[in-house]
């Protein structure tokens, strides 16, 4: 047990590090409101109820973790781990049972992802996403309105996509 903790800590610093280093570095935001007064951690309860309090500081940069990360309007660089991840616009990895937002960069990781735009890869039980600028999605059932990435799962189902529904693999039809 002790050696499945220390292991679980290991990896979560791990891919904090990771996913801060790959993503924090670009010079444009997410969103504009990435410019305001940004934490390295934070502490989710549920929401609205976190240390530092998100009215007083919007965005994290570094790690937000907790029962449930949504509530906040800002941004997340690095990671957003949650029974429910919901912070709106992440660049890194968020992973959670639940997982929604609008805007991902990185990896989002749990049994429902849920997100409008994304680029990078998802990996659940169902995933969803409006726009996959780049990526793949692995999953039992994965669904997209429009993607230039690839879906991997038993159901596959993309609106632009070779067919509109495939089992094991789908890929979009054109670039445009």
């Amino acid at each position: 047990m002790k050696n499945t903790l220390r292991t679980l800590l290991l990896s979560i610093i791990a891919l904090f590090f990771l996913a801060n280093a790959g993503f924090a570095t670009e010079e444009t935001p997410i969103d504009e409101v990435s410019n305001n007064k940004s934490t390295w951690l934070r502490l989710c309860l549920w929401q609205y109820i976190s240390w530092p309090s998100m009215e007083s500081t919007l965005n994290t940069h570094g790690l937000s973790i907790g029962i449930a990360t949504f509530g906040s309007d800002g941004d997340v660089i690095g990671a957003d781990i949650g029974i429910g991840a919901a912070a709106d616009n992440v660049k890194g990895a968020k992973l959670g049972l639940v997982t929604k937002g609008v805007s991902g960069k990185g990896f989002q990781g749990g049994i429902f992802n849920i997100v409008k735009r994304m680029t990078g890869i998802q990996l659940g039980v169902y995933n969803s996403v409006e726009d996959m600028k780049y990526g793949c999605q692995i999953a039992l059932v994965n669904e997209a309105k429009y993607s230039k990435g690839w879906q991997i799962g038993l159901i596959n189902l993309m609106d632009n996509g070779i067919f509109e529904g495939f089992p094991l693999f789908n890929f979009p039809a054109s670039d445009e």
